[in-house]
């Protein structure tokens, strides 16, 4: 188990400690992760003696599966950075595979129909009660997404969007997606007033796809064990937004784990990458801090130097609570 910090958002499991007598509150707090073990603890990037793997359910429809695996995927920068070589695996479930990518033993992936589903994505974790350590993972995503974002290319009806109801991921609400969907659906039709895009073309199904990649890159944060961090999109500059280069590589916020509004320039400026197609700052000291090997001697020191960049601009984090939830 490893003690959460106040100045990291992970989801965290809570338990009461009898053993030491020392301490004034029994209560301890333990993030929630994934158990996740170098094969050679001696090596600087090795490979885990067990990936975190992630099934795509065969019902995904199949011109997505490069955008979800992708956003999956994006998380093994951060995992990178601490030594772990294809940490996050992604494993696609074949037509004739006799199993459930819903049942406990398999994280998945998959779509989701019917009539008033009332979410556009979500993330939930099974997790031990005893220690944090995730144990299964299901992310949802409503087949609505990809309905609308191609009927806005395919047809150009100027239309509200309505909200969906509220939907809770592991007690803590997540509506990311259905937010995406109303601000894309909006920003397309404008691009293409604006004459930037043309419905149907290639550039505007790369916008499409890059926004998919974004939600799911999101809600597979959650169930790597990360809260929303809504100061993420204060870190990056106007000059930083306006590059595409910078955009890309980097992010058009700290965190993916913020709500990133679409990032579109004004008539004369300088465009920048549109979505927040990448981890960012954030999220890879997020994960240096939940992830990062250690042994019980060393573990405090370890975690004591990742907090002491706490302050770095890129790293602030507030979340639900912190935004009126």
């Amino acid at each position: 188990p490893r003690e959460a910090d106040p100045r990291v958002g992970y989801f965290t499991t809570g338990v009461n400690d009898f053993t030491n007598p020392d301490r004034r509150e029994p209560k301890l707090r333990y993030i929630n992760r994934w158990r996740l073990e170098k094969q050679d603890p001696s090596a600087a990037l090795s490979e885990p003696k067990q990936p975190i793997v992630y099934w795509l359910d065969r019902n995904i429809p199949t011109e997505y599966r490069k955008a979800v695996r992708e956003g999956i995927l994006e998380w093994n920068r951060a995992f990178e950075k601490i030594g772990f070589k294809n940490a996050v695996v992604v494993k696609q479930q074949g037509e004739d595979d006799d199993f459930d990518t819903s049942a406990t033993r398999f994280a998945s992936i998959r779509w989701v129909a019917g009539n008033n589903i009332q979410f556009g994505a979500r993330g939930p974790s099974k997790v031990d009660p005893r220690s944090g350590e995730i144990l299964d993972a299901d992310i949802e995503m409503n087949e609505s997404i990809t309905r609308l974002y191609s009927a806005r290319v395919a047809e150009d009806p100027p239309r509200p969007i309505g909200g969906s109801g509220f939907m809770r991921n592991s007690g803590e609400l997540c509506t990311y997606a259905d937010q995406k969907l109303n601000e894309a659906a909006f920003a397309l039709d404008l691009l293409v007033a604006r004459g930037e895009f043309e419905y149907g073309s290639p550039a505007a199904q790369s916008w499409i796809m890059d926004a998919i990649k974004d939600i799911t890159t999101h809600e597979v944060g959650h169930t790597l064990g990360l809260r929303h961090n809504f100061k993420g999109s204060l870190a990056m500059t106007p000059a930083q937004l306006d590059d595409p280069k910078f955009g890309a590589e980097v992010g058009i916020s700290a965190s993916v784990m913020d709500y990133n509004a679409l990032n579109i320039a004004t008539l004369g400026e300088r465009q920048g990458q549109y979505s927040m197609i990448t981890v960012g700052p954030y999220d890879m000291w997020a994960i240096e801090y939940g992830y990062q090997p250690t042994t019980p001697e060393t573990e405090r020191a370890a975690l004591d130097r990742t907090l002491a960049s706490a302050l770095d601009p890129t790293h602030a984090y507030a979340t639900d609570e912190d935004a009126g939830f």
